[in-house]
């Protein structure tokens, strides 16, 4: 989880540009199911549920999706 954290705030600042929210936030989603997959595969029956995947993601949260730059933003002076 750790990895995945740090590999989605990467994420988060390179996309995380204004007008690509919808974009960012459809990546989290997707991460998330590919998280329930991966651990589902560790054994021959399915080992979490989604109701067990939800608390699961409750202990350990994913960062939340966020704009890092505004392309919009007037330019400053100097």
């Amino acid at each position: 989880m750790k990895t995945i954290r740090s590999k989605l705030v990467g994420h988060y600042n390179y996309y995380g540009v204004s007008d690509n929210f919808d974009g960012v936030r459809s990546y989290l989603d997707a991460i998330k199911r590919l998280v329930l997959k991966w651990r589902n595969r560790r054994s021959q029956k399915i080992s979490f549920t989604e109701e067990k995947f939800a608390k699961f993601v409750d202990r350990n949260p994913f960062p939340k999706p966020k704009i890092t730059v505004n392309l919009f933003a007037k330019k400053a002076t100097l």
